[in-house]
């Protein structure tokens, strides 16, 4: 898989960017809240029918002061905080997609590729395990297709010595062992792969 520069979708995956979007949300919403109702609190008990009319009014001046700075700031952070996770998300879904692009590709049988990430991309560990994963598989597979092809190779020598008049039972055997030693090869081979 060769990187070809920057992607053109920003959201790669709506369902679950969308889903993490809306936990982040959430969680700075009730983040908000809470801190609002602990800030806000104090002066909303001064302002109680209870206290004294001046210390009401000192209440007062301090709730629409807190209400004046705080509710610009929190809409500023929630802002801030948002687009950087919108930013953060795409750190780590644009890899999963890499990911799942390759996962496809290799499910077809195609390992000529190797996963390439963006500098500043996360999950590089993971995508340097998978191209391990899809190396080793490109060895092993290779190296059973070259030992297949030396075992047909092998039989098709031993079908041209048949045929011809002047061989010998020692020839033959010989050229079986041959044969039966490639094929056990590749029967190691195969078993080293656990597919049950």
């Amino acid at each position: 898989m060769v990187f070809k520069g920057r992607r053109r979708r920003f959201i790669v995956n709506k369902r679950i960017q969308y889903k993490f979007f809306i936990i982040v949300i959430s969680y700075l919403l009730f983040i908000v809240f809470l801190l609002g109702f602990l800030m806000f609190i104090p002066s909303i008990l001064g302002l109680s029918g209870e206290a004294a009319f001046e210390k009401q009014v000192v209440a007062a001046q301090e709730f629409l002061t807190l209400h004046k700075r705080f509710w610009p700031s929190i809409l500023a952070i929630i802002l801030i905080l948002g687009i950087h996770s919108i930013y953060i998300f795409h750190r780590v879904f644009g890899p999963m997609y890499r990911f799942k692009d390759a996962f496809e590709r290799i499910s077809k049988g195609d390992l000529s590729f190797n996963i390439q990430l963006r500098r500043s991309d996360y999950l590089v560990v993971e995508k340097d395990s998978i191209n391990n994963m899809i190396n080793s598989l490109r060895e092993i597979i290779g190296s059973l297709k070259r030992d297949h092809m030396t075992f047909f190779e092998e039989i098709k020598q031993l079908d041209e010595k048949l045929t011809s008049s002047d061989i010998t039972l020692e020839v033959v055997r010989n050229k079986l062992k041959e044969v039966r030693e490639n094929g056990e090869q590749m029967k190691r081979k195969l078993d080293a792969i656990k597919i049950d």
